[in-house]
């Protein structure tokens, strides 16, 4: 850099230093691809952790710089209405510039075509690619309580983003490393790490090859935090070793960290982004580290589904210290909070309020939890019936109005129906939900609610709907499209066989009732769509010969 300022007058070159040393403002104009940025000089993550001694090797944010020296774009779009791609970079200040996503999105929708490595300047460096239309996310946002909004990359199953065999100075072999990466909570990955250190080429090596972090719950996971999932943690291959509560906020920022010289990982997580990292886990690593230096978003290391909720994150070559981490999760909250309160997109978690069933009409249930004014409550039906196309009715001691959204018929079998009533007024765990159908032999019914459905009138639900008989794998639906991102689905699911889980990635399971006798088993699994797409909800488990019914719909928020 010397070099480059030897014929510049000694009064720029004093403003200059000025500015590097005290986060000033540069006299001249705008991002450019080089190695200083002109603009706002503030510290970023990497600044912090360069000046501690352990410099970033790899730095991606659609949100804002993370390196006050970078000067390129932080991401590139591709236009779906022509296929044209554009550059993003940033404002003076380092944050993304939303007025270039606006004006060259308008009138079309945009995907994430390339994420910039911010820091290597020249070449390709760890930038991470996604040529392929289909394998890219839609341009999603997370919304704060002051109306402003900043991207996200909100991958969904077959969506990703890989750098494996031309990366720059990843670790390898038994290596130190430290990462962090905030995400939008609202997105998670049934069993994989999806953004860190992974394989190169893709493919599985055995415990201790990869290193990636990942908002994670269900199979697969070596060790689990406390609640009902999904958990913070670490893939290290063949595992997800994942610890604390279930977050209960929209962001979160976690950092792991390997240091050889102590061969002790640990794990560090701010839920709500308040400045301050916890401490979940401090050990000895599950295998002797063998890392290969690849990096990928969206996907595990063999190549597995691991959806996200993208905003930032960053690898170091080394670990860091404890007083670098606390400094560097301080400079993350001061940007995010800075925004406001994020409101949407958000995970909602679903409550179960039970399930019952009786041997005729009707079938009533007290809720196991008092719902709030407001909720949306989600209840199910199975009637079992020889008289296909029967439904029944669902009302409740408050009067709440509760509509039919879909019914799957088996004759000889019975009727599934889903129903859902909203905005409803509260119900106490003294009042009841009963299921009236007058030509059912018997009745089994389940319930469940959820807050956050944030519509100002009631649109139409839509559904699909699919039957048939096991053998292999049960039969799957694939939803309608919503008209906004952000909305509830629901995928339900009866059977005469025995029916294990739901095993879509991203889906909770907030319901699963198995009376005794048939059906044996109703399965409801929820999750939010972070754009406009479709979704699949698709059950596995079951009995050879068994018959199944599902339902998928969605509740727009």
């Amino acid at each position: 850099m010397l070099a480059r300022l030897v014929a510049v007058p000694w009064v720029l070159l004093a403003v200059l230093a000025w500015s590097q040393l005290a986060g000033g403002t540069l006299l001249f104009g705008g991002p450019r691809r080089g190695p200083l940025a002109a603009g706002n000089q503030q510290n970023g993550p990497c600044d912090i952790a360069e000046l501690a001694g352990t410099p970033c090797v790899a730095a991606h944010s659609v949100t804002r710089r993370l390196w006050k020296r970078y000067g390129g774009p932080l991401f590139q779009l591709t236009r779906v209405s022509d296929s044209t791609t554009q550059d993003i970079g940033f404002l003076p200040t380092g944050v993304v510039n939303q007025s270039e996503i606006n004006t060259f999105c308008s009138g079309t929708t945009c995907t994430f075509s390339l994420i910039y490595d911010q820091m290597h300047t020249a070449g390709n460096g760890n930038n991470l690619p996604q040529a392929t239309g289909t394998n890219q996310a839609p341009l999603s946002y997370t919304t704060f309580s002051n109306g402003k909004t900043l991207p996200i990359v909100a991958t969904v199953p077959g969506v990703y983003y890989r750098n494996r065999n031309a990366t720059v100075g990843i670790p390898t072999g038994n290596a130190s490393i430290t990462e962090y990466e905030v995400i939008n909570t609202f997105q998670w990955s049934y069993c994989c790490g999806s953004y860190g250190d992974m394989e190169n080429p893709v493919r599985d090596t055995a415990t201790g090859s990869m290193f990636a972090l990942g908002l994670v719950g269900g199979e697969g996971n070596a060790t689990i935090g406390t609640g009902s999932g999904p958990w913070p943690g670490v893939d290290w291959e063949n595992g997800v070793w994942s610890y604390g509560q279930t977050p209960n906020t929209i962001l979160l920022n976690f950092l792991a960290k390997y240091n050889l010289s102590t061969n002790t990982w640990a794990l560090k997580a701010d839920a709500g982004l308040n400045g301050t990292l916890a401490l979940l886990n401090s050990s000895a690593p599950p295998a002797t580290p063998a890392f290969q230096g690849g990096i990928s978003l969206g996907e595990g290391g063999d190549g597995t589904n691991a959806t996200t909720g993208f905003h930032e994150g960053i690898i170091i070559a080394g670990a860091t210290s404890d007083a670098t981490d606390n400094t560097v999760a301080a400079n993350v909250a001061t940007f995010y909070n800075s925004f406001g309160t994020p409101s949407e997109p958000a995970q909602i978690l679903v409550t179960d309020l039970g399930n019952f069933n009786n041997s005729s009409s009707p079938a009533s249930l007290h809720p196991a939890s008092a719902t709030p004014s407001g909720a949306l409550i989600i209840a199910f039906g199975f009637d079992v019936s020889l008289s296909a196309g029967t439904t029944g009715a669902i009302t409740d001691t408050q009067g709440n109005t509760y509509n039919l959204v879909a019914t799957v018929n088996r004759s000889g079998i019975g009727n599934f129906s889903l129903f859902y009533c909203w905005n409803c007024h509260a119900l106490s765990t003294s009042d009841s939900i009963t299921y009236t159908d007058a030509n059912a032999v018997a009745l089994y019914l389940d319930a469940a609610y959820a807050t956050g459905v944030l519509s100002s009138s009631d649109p139409l639900d839509s559904a699909a709907t699919n039957s048939g008989t096991f053998s292999g794998n049960s039969p799957s639906v694939t939803s309608g499209a919503p008209a906004a991102s952000g909305d509830l689905f629901v995928g339900l699911i009866a059977g005469d066989a025995s029916i294990a889980a739901t095993y879509s990635p991203g889906w909770l399971v907030p319901f699963s009732y198995a009376p005794n006798t048939s059906p044996n088993n109703i399965v409801g699994g929820t999750t939010r769509n972070p754009a406009t797409g479709t979704l699949t909800y698709a059950p596995s488990g079951g009995s050879p010969g068994g018959g199944e019914q599902i339902i998928a719909a969605f509740k727009h928020q």
